[in-house]
């Protein structure tokens, strides 16, 4: 069965940088790398800095653009978008790679959550249940599920989510047209909006709560994760699941990402330290 990872960006330097690293990261996990960039195709190619940065995606994956929404802030366009796999031609052959069937798991993630444990991400099995819900525990309310992640077939989301004949930005459009609450245009609850939503579309499926598996982590933030909060200036991956980078990651911390790099991804140093030297070179860092 073929698992794919769809990690929303838009250009904001910390999470436009970690993006690429974030599919690469993905690639030993066994899911396929997809990344969901707010804008079109022209506007990523329009400066060196985002073409930089969509040719080192394209280096790990496929890469699919929303487009605009008018009035919604490009970071709330991209969370949204990884919901919507189901909206795109990404599955047409003549798009290269692998392609998709309608029993393909969908993952979305973020790009500056990089996986460390490969077993953990391999715990729904669609056959038992049609939903999987990592970490949903990860936000205190029993209905309000973590975004990242939420597990379901192609098929699935587009039953659970609706969808089906539009467009990747029809489908965003006409969710923040008329299924945002009031409260949901502004400050926290506008960020979180992708969340909330789509914990309201899953608790009101027909899949929830019988045909749902709730994978729960201990903590919050998880105890097996490597948190910017506390980030150590020598991470070590043993045991540990994911890793929430630090901001600024293409600068104040960059060699402790290089070391975890060089614990999971090896093969791929070299080419991330230059990817992070062109990067910093086009933005004029040092």
């Amino acid at each position: 069965m073929m698992k794919v990872v769809a990690i929303g960006s838009n250009e904001v330097l910390d999470y436009a940088f970690s993006l690429p690293l974030a599919m690469m990261m993905w690639h030993p996990i066994g899911y396929h790398p997809v990344a969901v960039l707010t804008e079109d195709e022209e506007y990523w190619h329009n400066t060196p800095l985002r073409a930089h940065v969509v040719r080192a995606a394209k280096r790990f994956g496929r890469v699919v653009y929303v487009g605009a929404v008018p009035g919604v802030d490009s970071a709330s366009v991209s969370q949204l978008a990884r919901l919507f796999m189901h909206c795109t031609g990404l599955w047409n052959a003549t798009t290269g790679g692998p392609n998709a069937t309608d029993d393909t798991l969908v993952i979305p993630s973020d790009a500056d959550l990089w996986p460390l444990e490969t077993s953990f991400y391999h715990q729904h099995d669609p056959e038992k249940h049609a939903v999987g819900l990592y970490y949903p525990n990860g936000t205190g309310e029993e209905h309000h599920f973590a975004m990242c992640h939420i597990s379901m077939s192609l098929t699935t989301s587009a039953e659970v989510l609706g969808g089906k004949g539009e467009t990747l930005n029809e489908a965003v459009r006409r969710v923040f047209a008329t299924e945002r609450q009031p409260e949901e245009y502004e400050g926290l609850p506008a960020w979180m909006f992708d969340q909330k939503w789509v914990s309201r579309r899953i608790v009101a499926s027909r899949f929830y709560p019988d045909n749902t598996i709730k994978i729960n982590r201990d903590g919050l933030p998880p105890k097996d994760r490597i948190d910017r909060e506390k980030w150590p200036a020598s991470p070590n991956i043993s045991g540990m699941t994911d890793a929430h980078l630090p901001r600024v990651p293409y600068h104040t911390h960059w060699e402790s990402l290089l070391s975890i790099i060089h614990q999971r991804r090896p093969c791929e140093v070299e080419w991330a330290k230059q990817y992070r030297q062109q990067f910093v070179s086009l933005i004029g860092e040092k």
